[in-house]
């Protein structure tokens, strides 16, 4: 999966079908601080390695600027001015493609509001051909993970729109403490800080 570090699905049952299964033990990696271990629904687990230095900090060496070039072989979906859409040579499910600014931009905060805008736009439109077409899809995940800690492993933006398939075997577990719910006071004071930061 470009741009994503996954280095292994840990699935809750026996079934190894799920594209990703792994045989490793979670115990192997528990103590390692070099692992992040972020869990959603489904019952799977996903480990995505925090690496010492993220590639191709270097415009020259980003794997998605060959992309966007064509210096590398590559499958295009859509293809305007300032964005294109490829089909991820590591799918979750069949049509699991992603999108990126043709410029060179390392995080969101760095994409101007119309590009960003229009990144979403043309997602929307992935989405909906997605579910138009003959592949199978039930449903549609959009993801972007924006930094090393989030599971970015590619410094330049993209948005992976992959198309899902009851019992696919992709997910994330929520851990337990995400069933603590703050109070209400907390909640505040983060919405304070964030509007402090807004522009």
């Amino acid at each position: 999966m470009w741009g994503l570090n996954f280095n292994s699905f840990l699935p809750s049952t026996n079934d190894d079908s799920a594209r990703g299964a792994s045989n490793h033990s979670t115990n192997e990696t528990a103590k390692d601080p070099n692992i992040v271990r972020i869990t959603r629904l489904p019952k799977v687990e996903i480990q995505l390695e925090i690496m010492s230095g993220v590639k191709g900090k270097d415009k020259m060496d980003c794997i998605i600027c060959q992309l966007v070039n064509e210096e590398i072989e590559v499958t295009k979906v859509y293809e305007d001015d300032s964005v294109v859409a490829v089909m991820d040579i590591q799918p979750f499910n069949t049509g699991h493609l992603f999108i990126s600014p043709k410029k060179h931009v390392e995080f969101m905060s760095e994409l101007d509001e119309e590009l960003g805008a229009h990144m979403f736009k043309i997602a929307m439109k992935l989405v909906d051909a997605l579910r138009k077409s003959e592949l199978k899809c039930e449903g549609v995940n959009l993801f972007l993970a924006d930094g090393e800690v989030a599971g970015q492993e590619v410094p330049h933006v993209h948005l992976h729109v992959i198309p899902r398939i009851r019992g696919d075997g992709f997910g994330l577990r929520f851990d337990e403490s995400y069933f603590d719910l703050p109070e209400r006071e907390e909640l505040e004071q983060a919405a304070s800080s964030i509007k402090v930061a807004i522009e």
